[in-house]
């Protein structure tokens, strides 16, 4: 099945946005990332994803920057820990 780039674009995306909350949260992975690297994001499971991610990171990377591979095995589901928001207009 062949995947648009957009998918994998928001999917790299997403990948991101949850690694750097487990940064937040386990800040001693920091001292496996050299300053300036290049952080490509690898999905366990998802070949397709994982050929993409290499080659538009590759593009992307710098004479003699450090290529730096992020093994994920997962995503949970995604869940929301707002409960019952109330929305309010201000004048």
């Amino acid at each position: 099945m062949m995947v648009d780039s957009k998918d994998f674009e928001k999917l790299n995306q997403e990948l991101g946005f949850e690694f750097n909350k487990y940064v937040l949260m386990h800040s001693e992975i920091l001292d496996k990332i050299p300053p300036g690297a290049q952080v490509v994001f690898l999905l366990d499971n998802n070949p397709e994803f994982n050929v993409w991610s290499k080659r538009v990171n590759e593009k992307q990377r710098e004479a003699n920057q450090p290529f730096i591979f992020v093994h994920i095995e997962k995503l949970l589901n995604e869940t929301c820990r707002v409960i019952n928001p109330h929305v309010e207009a201000t004048a």
